[in-house]
């Protein structure tokens, strides 16, 4: 991307310079423009990261409330039985994240999130308290979730917002190691699930719990959003594929039903969205 100031000079030189010589100014893309100028698009490395939210109300006749939201990193080096950060390098920040921002010839914004640092994931967690309806009041109602706690990588995202079709699509891996919830109306716990790539089940069973690689351990999304005419917005969700274990199931306070395991999910759907 190239500042408008540094182009138009560019241009001012080239032109004068060729007065005598009549010859043609011609604008430089992108690209030949990094050339002359060093600049081709930002690059944006994160660390230290924290993102803390006291609650999020949704209020319509009555409201529904999510509390106590914190995104962070997961504070640990080990996921999926592998160790995937140095020893020492585990932050309950977000940390080592690469974000690369475009914009290319034809006009598309492309965004693309990896690892920074050399390493081939970004640990991450997100956890909640309480998850509550409300009446028209907005007093505290039934309890839908107590407590919800995500820890896993994320291998990559990218975005890119068309210039001709005004179309968002995002496409990301990820991989959730430990997903505990408590859903306190229904009685039902659960821990220690997992959310993998669609080849995970496989790779623990033939080579162990240790056994699964980075093309193994990561679910694929892929996501397009658009202004569905007059109707709302809407969502095409293109691509959901991963592999689901549910080691520890509890019903009260009895011990684990079992384990559940759910191989070779594969979601796609329409959606449009819009009010009533």
């Amino acid at each position: 991307m190239v500042s408008m100031g540094k182009r138009t000079l560019l241009c001012l030189g080239v032109g004068f310079a060729s007065l005598n010589s009549q010859a043609e100014v011609i604008a430089l893309d992108e690209a030949a423009m990094a050339s002359v100028t060093g600049q081709a698009g930002i690059s944006i490395e994160i660390n230290d990261a924290e993102i803390t939210m006291g609650e999020i109300l949704y209020k319509d006749e009555g409201g529904i409330a999510v509390r106590d939201i914190r995104i962070g990193g997961a504070n640990r080096t080990n996921f999926f039985g592998n160790q995937w950060l140095p020893s020492g390098l585990q932050s309950d920040k977000l940390d080592n994240v690469k974000l690369d921002i475009d914009v290319m010839a034809d006009g598309d914004l492309v965004a693309i999130m990896k690892p920074a640092g050399g390493f081939n994931v970004v640990d991450f967690s997100l956890t909640t308290d309480d998850w509550l309806l409300m009446d028209s009041n907005f007093n505290d109602g039934t309890k839908l979730i107590d407590s919800l706690s995500i820890e896993g990588v994320a291998l990559d995202a990218r975005l890119r917002v068309d210039n001709q079709s005004e179309y968002t699509f995002i496409e990301t891996t990820f991989g959730i190691d430990d997903l505990d919830i408590d859903v306190e109306f229904l009685n039902l716990r659960v821990e220690n699930m997992q959310v993998a790539g669609s080849s995970y089940i496989e790779a623990i069973g033939t080579w162990g719990p240790s056994g699964a690689g980075i093309p193994d351990i990561g679910a694929e999304v892929d996501l397009e959003i658009y202004a569905a005419g007059s109707q709302g917005l809407g969502l095409n969700l293109t691509k959901f594929q991963m592999d689901i274990v549910m080691p520890e199931i509890y019903l009260g306070d009895n011990p684990s039903i079992g384990a559940l395991y759910v191989n070779n999910v594969d979601i796609t759907a329409q959606t449009v969205i819009y009010g009533h």
